[in-house]
């Protein structure tokens, strides 16, 4: 059972108020940083609008927690020795997952060559690494930051995970994503991201799949803008990739995901006497 005080440790109802309370709050915050920064340079506002959520978004999170009476690190924000570590294994299954995932599809669907693209600059990778870090922090702390840890107690690791998972993906409707990007990319990945943050018990890990894989997807050129490779395929083995990229790329993230939970399950296993 929860425990019934409404102190340091809210009842269920309660929680679950909060969180809905925390999630209007930060969509708010969001649309109101990105209303704003509409009027910086374009190539610098989305790196301006992950700035400015992630700033007021800190500051929120620690509104909530003072109202909860806990601390940063209740909520997997506390900084720690470990903590750079822990987001280069997060970086490291990024190369992992995205490897596997190009490396799947080059048997399956057919050769995939890549080529190089016309210099984009340093400048250009800097601030791609920039802004995906920067929008990374903004979506961590508003899904799996407060949001997460306070459901967690509600309603049990794998509900919590899978209702933050679906509001995560449903918000980027409000981004302009199309629904196939959405059910075959943004919500399997917030499903794992979901499962890092709890197995490891912080944001840093997370965090590195996170930026990482948005780095490496912008890199080929998936984010809509140059990045440093492109493909140089036959059509006929392109329209084999679209064909096959959803399916492949869902059932691998939802195999590490599984992997990460039976991790998770195995570590929390008692030691035998």
């Amino acid at each position: 059972m929860d425990d019934v005080s409404l102190g340091a440790h809210p009842v269920r109802g309660s929680r679950l108020t909060r969180v809905a309370l925390f999630w209007i709050a930060s969509l708010a915050l969001s649309v109101a940083v990105g209303l704003s920064t509409g009027l910086a340079p374009p190539a610098l506002q989305q790196a301006a609008w992950g700035l400015g959520s992630s700033v007021l978004l800190f500051a929120l999170t620690r509104a909530f927690l003072r109202w909860d009476r806990r601390a940063l690190a209740d909520v997997g924000l506390a900084l720690s020795a470990s903590s750079a570590g822990r987001f280069g294994i997060g970086v490291a299954l990024a190369v992992g997952l995205y490897g596997l995932t190009l490396g799947t599809l080059h048997i399956v669907a057919g050769p995939l060559a890549f080529r190089a693209t016309p210099p984009v600059g340093l400048a250009a990778v800097g601030l791609a690494g920039v802004t995906y870090l920067l929008v990374g922090v903004m979506e961590e702390l508003a899904f799996r930051g407060y949001a997460l840890r306070t459901l967690v107690p509600a309603l049990g690791e794998g509900p919590a995970q899978a209702v933050v998972a679906v509001v995560f993906a449903a918000t980027h409707l409000l981004y302009g994503w199309t629904w196939e990007s959405i059910l075959f990319g943004v919500l399997p990945s917030g499903l794992l991201f979901g499962a890092v943050a709890i197995a490891s018990r912080g944001l840093a890990m997370p965090l590195g799949l996170h930026v990482a894989a948005n780095w490496f997807q912008w890199t080929i050129g998936e984010k809509g803008t140059p990045g440093l490779w492109g493909l140089d395929v036959p059509d006929d083995v392109l329209a084999r990739v679209a064909q096959w990229a959803p399916g492949v790329s869902v059932a691998l993230t939802l195999a590490l995901t599984v992997l990460v939970w039976l991790w998770h399950r195995r570590a929390r296993r008692p030691a035998a006497a």
